[in-house]
């Protein structure tokens, strides 16, 4: 099991069913929320994103610290 943490002054949760008897976990956070997962890899994958997202994303952030 996956774990994710979720650190910020701005939160707020709502759980939900979803279908096949699983739960819904819905969480609002600001921007500057603190997140931590012991496998970051699979939880960026797993909001699919596209590799032109992925690559604006990183030209960004690593243009700015050039």
């Amino acid at each position: 099991m996956n774990r994710l943490i979720l650190e910020s002054g701005k939160i707020s949760t709502l759980t939900e069913p979803a279908a096949h008897q699983s739960t819904r976990v819905i969480i609002d956070f600001d921007s500057n929320t603190l997140i931590e997962s012991k496998d970051m890899e699979s939880l960026i994958l797993s909001l699919s994103p596209t590799k032109e997202l992925l690559e604006k994303i990183l030209r960004e952030r690593y243009e700015d610290a050039a």
